[in-house]
């Protein structure tokens, strides 16, 4: 199994934590402080659950290309997926700067390590390191 391979499982196996967690937020979970800022602490309101629950789909969606361009899944998609990794490379990066600049100290602890891992692991993927 060559780097890639290795990275892509460690995006994918971070993006399913991530996943279970905007479900437990849709579920109604009171972790509210732990994600959009710290905004709501508690239970989401219900625009924000649904919020969650998009965001868990287009993580999901990220982790079928992150695998595909590896070679795991979805052979038809390697070639959409030679760009499209580099759309997952930069959402990755756009989520790390967020958590590492919002206000709630939470999300900078728990949520920025998670985004800098899944930014490196989808930038080897895109490398073909």
């Amino acid at each position: 199994m060559d780097r890639s391979m290795v990275a892509a499982f460690v995006f994918t196996i971070l993006v399913f934590l991530a996943v279970f967690f905007q479900f437990c937020l849709v579920a109604g979970l009171p972790w509210g402080r732990l994600t959009m800022g710290g905004r709501h602490p508690g239970t989401l309101p219900s625009k924000m659950r649904w919020a969650a629950g998009l965001q868990a789909l287009l993580l999901a969606g990220l982790a079928l290309i992150v695998m595909s361009r590896a070679g795991l899944v979805l052979a038809t998609w390697r070639s959409f997926t030679k760009s499209g990794v580099w759309v997952v490379v930069a959402i990755c990066v756009v989520s790390l700067v967020m958590n590492l600049v919002t206000p709630s100290p939470w999300e900078r602890r728990i949520w920025a390590p998670v985004a800098f891992m899944m930014t490196v692991c989808a930038t080897v993927v895109a490398l073909g390191l």
